[in-house]
């Protein structure tokens, strides 16, 4: 997305930067296909990998249309303000952040008070 917002800035490699995002993109999406087969290899406990897949489809999907709608929200109240398109994008960016640095503490947390992860240290 920020090679997305930063491209117009450079119009002579407009479409190498354009081109750059989309495979940043593209590594991205193969690189979380293959943590979420493992993840849900880890969690299906009784061989029901099939099922625990098809549960997290559906929530991913969910997520995915509100996600887009709010987008669409976004897109329409900021369109032709260049200040309000970046502020929307840094905020969200630091919001998805916090919100996935909580989740990590979250998580060693559950670990270490099953005695899985020892020794971390907390703030």
């Amino acid at each position: 997305m920020l090679m997305d917002l930063i491209s117009p800035l450079f119009p002579s490699a407009f479409v190498f930067i354009v081109c750059l995002g989309s495979i940043s993109r593209s590594f991205t999406g193969v690189a979380s296909g293959a943590t979420r087969a493992a993840l849900t290899q880890h969690f299906a406990l009784q061989d029901n990998a099939a099922d625990i897949s098809a549960k997290e489809g559906s929530q991913e999907t969910v997520a995915t249309m509100v996600g887009m709608a709010l987008g669409m929200l976004v897109a329409r109240i900021t369109i032709g303000h260049p200040l309000a398109i970046w502020f929307s994008f840094l905020s969200l960016t630091m919001f998805h952040m916090y919100g996935m640095f909580s989740n990590c503490n979250l998580f060693l947390c559950i670990l270490s008070s099953f005695g899985i992860v020892k020794n971390i240290k907390r703030k």
